[in-house]
Formats: structure tokens, sequence, C-alpha cells
């Protein structure tokens, strides 16, 4: 009999900086994640062939429920983790996440994260519920909006099943866009949460953390990340999800920490170079409709069949042609 297919995809961008994926996978390891839950998906975006064979072998002696891992050739970030949308269109959920953020709760790093005292949120502080600068004010909004949740308490729960209370929460404030939210080392959950829903470019909201849950709904009329941005891509992501008239929402009642942030994948001058040229062609892009394509689809079917035959399949630019 077929098995049934589980609700939620991850998707795992991995480019070198081992000691930061293997913390990661650790933390979903030792998360409350149930292996029924979920399929793993990882993209090792042009690594080395030592990263390669590290994770290869972590995998082969740690359980985690891997449906595929896909070696290319170094990609637009974009394009990268194009490759994961496409491989999970048929999902209810399906969620980015990059290789140095680590949940909150799990044993994986020997200094605790900085928890904030539980206080309640003001609901007419700047920044919090409902005050985006961002956000429509009266009437019926034109688009979306980031969503307004019921005033809780800034504390962390200790639950790591973060898929499904993403999805959860998603449900309760109608946002089919849902982003946790990143905590560096020495900062707390407040202070970043406050921090987040500040921001704002080309006069919209936007998230931001490198772990944001897209719906069915959402990846039917967003479609995939624009391949020719490097950098900013969930940023431009959730812009064109609020332009399609959908909500997008920082998912409050959990946390990740953001222990990479000072370990980028590049020097940080060619980082920032990116930043500013990825915000220079947002600026100056004009779209017909929300609705991206992306260059994967032309051999689709061909990477299907090799994903089937094999968990682990080669897609650089020396085997693309052989799959």
């Amino acid at each position: 009999m077929k098995s049934k297919r589980k609700r939620h995809a991850l998707g795992l961008l991995v480019k070198d900086r081992w000691t930061c994926t293997e913390k990661v996978l650790h933390s979903l390891r030792f998360s409350e994640l149930k292996s029924k839950e979920y399929d793993l998906f990882i993209i090792d975006n042009g690594s080395t062939l030592g990263t390669r064979a590290s994770l290869k072998s972590w995998l082969a002696t740690h359980s985690l429920p891997l449906k595929n891992m896909f070696f290319i050739s170094e990609s637009s970030i974009g394009t990268a983790w194009n490759l994961f949308l496409i491989m999970t269109r048929d999902y209810a959920y399906r969620t980015t996440m990059d290789n140095d953020l680590v949940l909150f709760q799990t044993p994986v790093l020997s200094d605790a994260p900085v928890v904030s005292s539980p206080r309640p949120i003001d609901e007419n502080g700047p920044g919090d519920y409902g005050t985006n600068p961002g956000a429509p004010v009266g009437g019926k909004p034109v688009m979306g909006a980031m969503a307004k949740p019921k005033p809780k308490k800034a504390s962390i729960p200790a639950d790591s099943r973060f898929l499904t209370g993403m999805e959860k929460f998603g449900r309760e404030v109608n946002a089919e866009l849902v982003c946790m939210i990143p905590v560096a080392g020495t900062d707390r959950f407040l202070n970043s949460y406050i921090a987040v829903h500040n921001n704002q470019f080309l006069g919209l909201p936007y998230l931001v953390g490198g772990c944001i849950q897209i719906s069915k709904k959402c990846f039917e009329s967003v479609g995939y990340f624009d391949e020719n941005l490097l950098s900013c891509v969930h940023l431009d992501y959730s812009q064109r999800t609020l332009k399609c008239n959908m909500n997008i929402a920082y998912f409050e009642r959990y946390g990740i920490l953001h222990f990479g942030a000072n370990q980028p994948t590049c020097d940080q001058r060619l980082k920032r170079n990116n930043d500013a040229l990825s915000m220079k062609y947002l600026q100056e892009r004009e779209l017909e409709n929300q609705l991206l394509g992306t260059s994967w689809s032309d051999v689709e079917d061909k990477i299907r069949a090799a994903a089937e035959k094999s968990t682990v399949v080669r897609l650089e630019s020396a085997h693309l042609a052989q799959v």
C-alpha cells in the first residue's frame, strides 16, 4: 500500500561551514520533531569534497528522516533553494532552514541561549503587534499585511516541534508565510522580536531570519525565489506574498539561535556587496506578476527520476547531463 505523504518538508541549504552544519543536524536530531512528521531535504551548494564527505558520513551514522540530498555546482541562493521548492511542491508546507541556526532548548551548544523574562507584549508599543509601519492602516487592505496575533507573553516554550507549531500559528493568524525569529547569541528573544517587526523595504514590511515556512497556497501564488538575487531572497519572497493579498507573520512562540552570524560563507566585503547589488536589483525590477518560475523546470522529470532511484543525487555541471 502506498504510504501517505507527510505534510511537512524541511530543506537545509549547506555551503561548507561543516562545524555549523553539524550543530544544525544535531539540533534537529535532539528536537521533539518526530520522523513521521516531516521529510528532510539537503541541498549542498558547491561545498568542498571534505565537507561533502563529512556530511555523508554523519548522515550514515545518525537517524534523521532524509528524503534526498542533492549536490549541485555553486549557484545563486535563489537557484539553490528553488531545487528544494520544486522537489516539494506537493507538500502542504515547505520550510527553508540555513545551516547556521539551532533550535532553542536543544542540547547542542555549551552556552544556553538568553531567554527573556516573561512579560506581556505591549499592544501599542512601537514595532509590536499591529503597529508595523508598513502594514495597511484602516479600511480594507489592498494587499496582505503583517499578521496580528493575540497578545501573549514573550517567553519561549520548551517545545521544539517548530514545523507543526508554525503551521498552527499560521492558521490562527491567517498567514501563509511564517518565519522563525533569529536571535543572536548575545541578544534576547524579546529584543530580536521587536527589532524584526520594525523592518521595512520600499514601504513594505518583510520577513528575515533564515527559517521560513511556505504554505501550499502561498507557493502556488508566489512560486519560486528570484534566481537573479545574490541575497535577500526571503525579503523578496515575503513582499511578493504581501502583493498577492496574503498575510505574513513572525512565529512568536519559539525561536532559533543564529550562532553563525559571524561565520558567513563568503568574505564580509563580498557579502555586503551582494546585499547592495540585490537591493539595487529589487528597486529597479519590474514584474508583470508575482508568480516566478525556476530554471530547474527544464530537467525536473529527470531529477525526480534520479531522486526515486537514489537518496543522494549529484547535479553538478559534469553530472547533470547524465541524470
